[in-house]
């Protein structure tokens, strides 16, 4: 395949990543409890269908299953630099196959 169809479908899955995120805009809340050098700052609710019990530490499967999800960078910003990185390696390989 050529270099520059492969960038230009990186560059449309980038620009629909970023769309989704923009158009859904996961929500997310700051823990003001915690300070600035802690790794978990941010919380959100997330979807895991495969979880394991605490008190039975056993695997299951429930759809419904929302936890309360906390981490290092929010889940908006994660999908952001996710489709932004798409987007710059489609780019680049676009760029590769103008200079062959």
């Amino acid at each position: 395949m050529n270099l520059a169809v492969s960038g230009l479908i990186l560059d449309m899955i980038g620009v629909f990543i970023l769309t989704l995120t923009t158009m859904i805009s996961p929500r997310h809340g700051r823990r003001e409890d915690v300070k600035w050098y802690n790794n978990k700052r941010y919380w959100w609710i997330g979807w895991r269908p495969f979880y394991k019990n605490t008190k039975t530490l056993k695997w299951f499967f429930m759809l419904k299953h929302r936890p309360v999800v906390e981490g290092i960078i929010p889940p908006k910003h994660k999908l952001e630099i996710i489709g932004f990185l798409f987007i710059t390696v489609g780019f680049f390989l676009q760029l590769l196959d103008i200079i062959k």
